[in-house]
């Protein structure tokens, strides 16, 4: 099984018991992962791959804002540093191959290493989908690979609970009466909040609802 949502994994945590799990990725969702399988009383066998060669893979955010992000990526990270015995980790890992085997998945990493295991955890990281609008005339940064305007306006902005407002100009796609709107218009930034959501759409409602 490939799971790639932290609601995901929640749900099969009870399946993976005295199983073999592949966890790839070494940002905050692969953390929350991490943390939330050694919560458990009888955690999988855990090989955590990550192409980071730190002792403590995952990016600890300085004076991080959200005391809960930065209590998981600590523990995260102590659990890399000093693995219990369900828990191996490969740094200067890649994913080079997949495949099927008798119900369960064979995966090469780099360097000859790799192992069959039972579920594949992939926190990578959050690419949105927009294939759907390949016909659309959409300004879309190559960068974070969502709104142009959205990328422009929050430069430089690493923390999610000073995000400014956005205008509406920010919020044009380039195809008109068309907006990208909440995590898609973020693309890969990483400080969307579901409020900014509510914030872009109160906007786009204001600017539709002024004389013309």
């Amino acid at each position: 099984a490939l799971i790639q949502r932290l609601d995901a994994l929640q749900a099969a945590l009870p399946e993976l018991a005295a199983k073999d799990v592949l966890l790839v990725g070494h940002g905050h969702s692969a953390a929350g992962a991490l943390a939330s399988i050694a919560a458990l009383a009888d955690p999988p066998r855990v090989l955590w791959a990550t192409r980071s060669p730190n002792r403590r893979p995952c990016v600890e955010v300085a004076a991080d804002p959200l005391p809960e992000r930065a209590r998981v990526t600590a523990y995260a990270n102590d659990l890399a540093s000093d693995p219990p015995d369900f828990l191996t980790v490969e740094r200067r890992a890649g994913v080079e191959s997949f495949a099927p085997r008798e119900g369960r998945v064979e995966v090469m990493l780099s360097g000859g290493r790799g192992g069959i295991f039972d579920a594949v955890l992939g926190f990578t990281g959050y690419r949105p989908d927009l294939s759907f609008l390949s016909e659309l005339a959409l300004d879309v940064s190559p960068a974070s690979e969502g709104a142009a305007g959205i990328a422009r306006a929050l430069a430089g902005v690493t923390d999610c609970l000073s995000v400014p407002r956005v205008s509406a100009t920010d919020l044009a796609s380039g195809e008109p009466a068309f907006h990208l709107v909440g995590a898609k218009s973020y693309g890969r930034l990483p400080t969307f909040l579901l409020r900014d959501g509510i914030d872009q759409l109160e906007t786009i409602l204001d600017r539709l609802a002024a004389p013309a």
